[in-house]
């Protein structure tokens, strides 16, 4: 069921191209184009947007500012008609500091040159109260009807608000209640909700203009609060600081529950603040794992750069992030969140754990045993980094199939699953994924024969979301909403073992004592093209490693891996984008490993 509500003459297209959309000779008037009922709607975006400096992280244009900026890529406009959507901002600076400018990107769904402008009811600043909730009486900054830009360019309001220390602010957009005649200077905002990979920052919010829960309450809340479940508005703050800027905040956070220990995992920062001014050498002191109340509280402390703290029971439920303390005594802003708990998100998704829970290791102690054949095993991908882990028994010449289907698709910010085969040593035999996020990943293979020994041997299963995995390292782990999916597993022995060369699927057999380069999933591809390659384990310590992606001329398209990589089974994954951030055009293209002197080529083909 779609959770979300679509401008009625955009409805289908959207649902069905999953694209962008153009409004076309015969769409509906504007007037007749907006809902008439109160709440969440969605646009579609027809065009590249105006893009907002910062993603997730810290920016600057000058010494001692900065723009909190914490958000992935915009995929949507989103509205609120009658009602509020606000961001949170959760400022850490220790010294005085000043609120200069905020940003946000805005549109109309259909613009009229007569009147060129997109009107909110009315913009403002208010500051939080004792539990850090948006508080009405602390009306810092507001216009009323502000009119920003209807064809998706930036917005800026200059701001001029002094804050002396560590304090919470809301940024929030009053809608209007549109009547005939003014659909067209409608306003939207735009946000991260198809893919959110960047992870959730749990900091966009949807009321009534009470700035309590809606009736009906907004579609993608979690029940009884107007916290988003499901996306990142783009909005971005600027603050001129009087202190030392800190570093930039850790990225993909997330977490794996094990059996003995609670693993949060993140990527620290690199050694620059976040004014740009370059601190002394190694000036990260430690990492902190904080939770959310009415300020962020910490949890547990760990080293300088490791990017993880262990818990050794289970946290309480609520909302997790991790933030860098420097040499200096400054913190960072936290992170993407992990939510821990079991909740519902409106119109009644059921979000949390499985069963299973904690398998979070490919162990016989720490996995989940399965008896196969398995079919249509509960299980899902809850919190934002949970990592899943069967096993079972086979013997060479047996052919494993295994499948994991999302569960409950609604188009945006779907389970995009990757599933990994792996035998007891270790060793990753076959590897597949969705075709695109909420299709179902299938893997087929052959157990190869193993040293001339025929018994039953243990074999894992691996499951994960792309991001943040193997495939997306760079991607930060999500909160899927739905995070559930079906797991079918089944072994058979078939009349012989069907043999691999290296132009095959990773799903076939490759060797860990050779170099190779294979496609490591479908070909021809819609969407991410996914790749496999192996480092020998003569290699030593590793080998330098460069995988380009080039067009049909020769002409490089972009770089996905350049360095070193060590001894064994690697991955990659192409967008079908360039370097620059574009989508190429359907047709042939070549990805080329060249790894210490051994160097293939792999043809890709990219299909609409």
């Amino acid at each position: 069921m779609t959770r979300f509500k679509l401008i009625p003459w955009l409805a289908i297209p959207a649902l069905l191209l999953l694209g962008p959309v153009a409004p076309t000779a015969t769409a509906a008037t504007p007037q007749a184009s907006i809902s008439m009922e109160d709440g969440m709607q969605y646009l579609p975006m027809d065009e590249a947007p105006a893009q907002l400096e910062g993603s997730s992280r810290l920016s600057t244009s000058a010494v001692g500012e900065v723009t909190v900026a914490q958000y992935g890529v915009a995929d949507f406009f989103v509205a609120n008609r009658n009602r509020f959507l606000a961001v949170r901002f959760d400022l850490p600076f220790g010294a005085p500091y000043t609120l200069t400018n905020l940003a946000f990107a805005s549109r109309v769904q259909i613009p009229n040159p007569a009147r060129p402008f997109a009107s909110f009811r009315s913009v403002r600043i208010l500051g939080a109260d004792v539990n850090g909730n948006m508080d009405k009486t602390q009306t810092l900054y507001r216009q009323n009807r502000y009119l920003g830009s209807n064809v998706g360019a930036v917005n800026n309001i200059a701001l001029n608000i002094a804050a002396g220390g560590p304090a919470t602010f809301y940024a929030v957009f009053e809608f209007p209640a549109p009547t005939a005649g003014v659909a067209d200077t409608f306003p939207f905002l735009s946000t991260d909700v198809l893919n959110t990979e960047a992870g959730l920052f749990a900091n966009s919010y949807a009321s009534d203009t009470s700035g309590t829960p809606g009736v009906p309450p907004s579609l993608g809340t979690f029940t009884g609060t107007t916290l988003l479940a499901d996306q990142n508005i783009n909005v971005a703050l600027t603050c001129q600081l009087t202190g030392a800027a800190p570093l930039n905040n850790p990225t993909a956070t997330g977490l794996n529950p094990r059996v003995a220990q609670y693993d949060f995992t993140s990527t620290a920062p690199a050694n620059v603040l976040a004014d740009g001014s370059v601190p002394a050498n190694n000036y990260l002191d430690h990492i902190e794992l904080v939770q959310r109340g009415a300020t962020w509280t910490v949890v547990a402390t760990g080293g300088a750069g490791s990017g993880k703290v262990t818990l050794l029971s289970a946290p309480a439920d609520g909302i997790y992030g991790m933030r860098v303390v420097d040499k200096g005594g400054n913190a960072s802003v936290v992170s993407n969140v992990v939510v821990i708990g079991n909740y519902t998100v409106v119109p009644g998704t059921a979000v949390g754990a499985d069963a299973d829970e904690p398998n979070g290791k490919m162990t016989e102690l720490e996995g989940t045993a399965l008896t196969v054949p398995v079919d249509g095993h509960a299980a899902s991908i809850w919190p934002a980094g949970d990592q899943d882990n069967y096993w079972f028994y086979a013997r060479p010449g047996d052919e494993v199939s295994a499948s994991a289907s999302p569960l409950g698709v609604d188009f945006r910010n779907d389970l995009d699953v990757v599933i990994q085969l792996v035998d007891q040593t270790g060793d990753v035999l076959a590897t597949a994924s969705s075709p695109s996020p909420g299709e179902p990943a299938t893997l087929v293979f052959t157990i190869p024969q193993h040293s001339g020994n025929k018994n039953l041997r243990r074999h894992f299963l691996h499951i994960t979301d792309r991001s943040g995995s193997d495939l997306d390292p760079l991607g930060g782990p999500r909160v899927l909403i739905p995070a559930s999916y079906s797991l079918s597993v089944s072994v058979s022995t078939p009349a012989a073992i069907q043999q691999f060369g290296q132009d095959a699927p990773l799903s076939g057999l490759l060797n860990a004592d050779e170099f190779a380069f294979v496609n490591a999933g479908s070909n021809p591809v819609r969407g991410n093209a996914n790749f496999g390659f192996v480092i020998p384990r003569s290699s030593g310590s590793g080998a330098s490693v460069k995988l380009r992606i080039y067009d049909v001329r020769g002409r490089m398209v972009t770089t996905l891996l350049s360095g070193t990589r060590g001894a064994g089974t690697h991955f990659a994954s192409w967008s079908g984008r360039d370097s620059r951030g574009n989508r190429v055009a359907p047709g042939a293209y070549f990805a080329r490993l060249e790894a210490g002197r051994y160097s293939r080529v792999v043809r890709v083909d990219l299909i609409q």
